[in-house]
């Protein structure tokens, strides 16, 4: 299974604080975007959309950066930061090492293959239309992001979310701690919060 997040919603979620959770990351997509994580709309094109309705991002399909064979990549227990660049946990740039098996390659950062884009992310503040509530009320949504770049703004942006919305959402993720602390460093240092917001990550780690 590809790495990726979950989370779960109550059907309509409250409206200031929705639009909360939007104001907030709005806040962190310049920081996002110097530390070379660059958000496009549906796809990997066009525009992200930050809407009182509606979060949708994803990174940019055409980036240009090498293309390599990586099959499904799936980071290390200690992977974190981006792909030649510094974040929140290194000093000087941090290197990608590979170790390819067959169809799947762990790595040490995250990094792309290519494209930068992965499963759109989407955060609705209404449940869609069509889909169904599990036997306790929530609705489950999941995101893979097969650690590209933008995953540092998905994880940022639940944690935006539960922040915010606090009951109305459940998190929890394929990835560590130590994998959320890129995205926990940048909510703590623009928005205030980030270090102590409790979500469910592996290992064992509350759920919240």
């Amino acid at each position: 299974m590809a790495y990726s997040h979950q989370w779960k919603l109550q059907k309509q979620l409250d409206r200031c604080d929705y639009e909360g959770t939007v104001a907030d990351f709005a806040r962190v997509a310049w920081p996002l975007k110097h530390l070379g994580v660059h958000l496009f709309g549906g796809g990997g094109a066009g525009r992200p959309e930050l809407s009182g309705d509606r979060i949708l991002f994803n990174g940019l399909a055409r980036c240009k950066h090498p293309r390599r064979d990586l099959g499904e990549v799936v980071p290390t227990g200690n992977a974190f930061g981006l792909q030649g660049r510094a974040c929140s946990m290194a000093r000087g740039a941090t290197p990608t090492v590979w170790h390819k098996e067959k169809d799947r390659t762990q790595v040490t950062s995250r990094t792309c293959s290519g494209s930068c884009a992965g499963t759109d992310f989407v955060l609705c503040r209404a449940a869609p239309t069509g889909t169904e509530a599990d036997d306790e009320g929530w609705y489950g949504q999941s995101v893979g992001t097969g650690f590209k770049p933008y995953d540092i703004a998905v994880t940022a942006c639940l944690l935006i979310a539960k922040r915010r919305l606090g009951r109305q959402i459940k998190v929890s993720s394929d990835g560590t701690e130590l994998q959320w602390q890129d995205a926990r460093w940048i909510c703590e240092r623009f928005l205030g919060y980030g270090q102590y917001v409790k979500i469910g990550v592996a290992g064992g780690q509350v759920r919240a």
